[in-house]
């Protein structure tokens, strides 16, 4: 199963591989990713870490769906290149 992290658009730190710095920018910038992942997603103890795992990617669509210009969700094993893509781009 591939991992994914939530992220915005303009962050250009990746947060698997240098997660304080991205912390960092997203919270100087207001965007509270974090705290907003958080609010949405339904997990609990009481679940499997796979039935976590999956509330939480749920959780990430829901914020990209509803702020696609804001959002992205990054894989583990393409983080680097999207990040250098996407910094490309602006």
């Amino acid at each position: 199963m591939a991992n994914y992290m939530l992220s915005t658009k303009d962050n250009p730190f990746n947060p698997f591989t240098n997660f304080d710095s991205w912390l960092n920018y997203d919270s100087i910038h207001g965007y509270n990713t974090c705290n907003s992942l958080d609010r949405i997603a339904m997990t609990s103890n009481a679940l499997s870490d796979d039935m976590n795992d999956e509330e939480i990617t749920r959780a990430m669509d829901v914020l990209i769906d509803a702020m696609p210009d804001l959002y992205i969700k990054l894989e583990e094993s393409t983080a680097d290149s999207t990040l250098k893509e996407l910094a490309n781009i602006s």
